[in-house]
């Protein structure tokens, strides 16, 4: 498990991580090429995971709730579940998902 809560990475390259959790909530990791991810399960609550140029994340589940994840360029998710409620996925380019669940709206 890579714990990063409330924390700060940043890699002035590509910046590839694999681990069987990640736990990012509030915390911040950023690539300046390359982001890549590939992790069991990815927990990006309030947390942001940039990258300048492209990233690629491959995950069993994603919490992204009120969290940021992001591509200047392209964004691709291999994601089995997502949940993006109050979350924000974007990409100045293209944006590929894949996912068997998905959820995105906010609780009434």
């Amino acid at each position: 498990m890579l714990r990063n809560q409330g924390g700060t990475l940043v890699a002035d390259g590509r910046l590839g991580i694999t681990s069987a959790s990640l736990d990012n909530r509030q915390g911040e990791i950023a690539g300046k090429a390359l982001l890549e991810l590939n992790a069991g399960a990815i927990d990006n609550q309030g947390g942001q995971l940039i990258g300048t140029e492209r990233v690629t994340v491959n995950a069993a589940s994603l919490d992204n709730r009120g969290g940021l994840l992001g591509a200047t360029k392209a964004l691709k998710l291999e994601i089995g579940s997502v949940d993006n409620r109050g979350g924000e996925l974007t990409s100045n380019s293209d944006l590929t998902l894949t996912a068997s669940a998905w959820t995105t709206a906010m609780p009434a």
